[in-house]
């Protein structure tokens, strides 16, 4: 019998991607859950329209959440001008907050068409959103 093959550092890096990628799904599951439970308890619902609905909705936050994490470990804390640092942070959540809320429209829109969208997703649950994307 031959021996098991080596790891090699190429290999090594995969696997953890490969985890920490795992662990990241894991980690949003729960939100998805409890997505899919909250949009369920609406009367007439379909398990199949909450399931969706939840999956996009949290697919959405991770997506973005994906983009965040990449952004924050290219800009380091900085030891001098923190006031600015402060200032794109605070910018960079109000887009995360405006693109949360904009494909979550999007994403409806595209199932349902754009005149359905506006009347289930009207600007104040729109508003709404965008404030549930500061919290994320």
């Amino acid at each position: 019998m031959g021996s098991l093959p080596r790891s090699t550092p190429v290999t090594e890096r995969r696997a953890s991607a490969a985890r920490n990628w795992g662990l990241y799904v894991l980690l949003w599951f729960p939100a998805f859950v409890l997505g899919a439970v909250t949009i369920s308890l609406r009367p007439g619902t379909p398990l199949g329209s909450a399931v969706s609905g939840s999956l996009v909705t949290v697919g959405v936050a991770a997506g973005l959440g994906v983009a965040v994490w990449w952004l924050t470990g290219m800009v380091p804390w900085p030891e001098q001008h923190r006031a600015r640092f402060v200032v794109l942070h605070a910018g960079g959540a109000f887009l995360y907050a405006a693109l949360y809320a904009g494909l979550q429209f999007l994403a409806l829109a595209t199932r349902v068409g754009m005149s359905h969208a506006r009347v289930y997703m009207p600007p104040d649950t729109l508003g709404w959103m965008a404030i549930s994307g500061l919290y994320l």
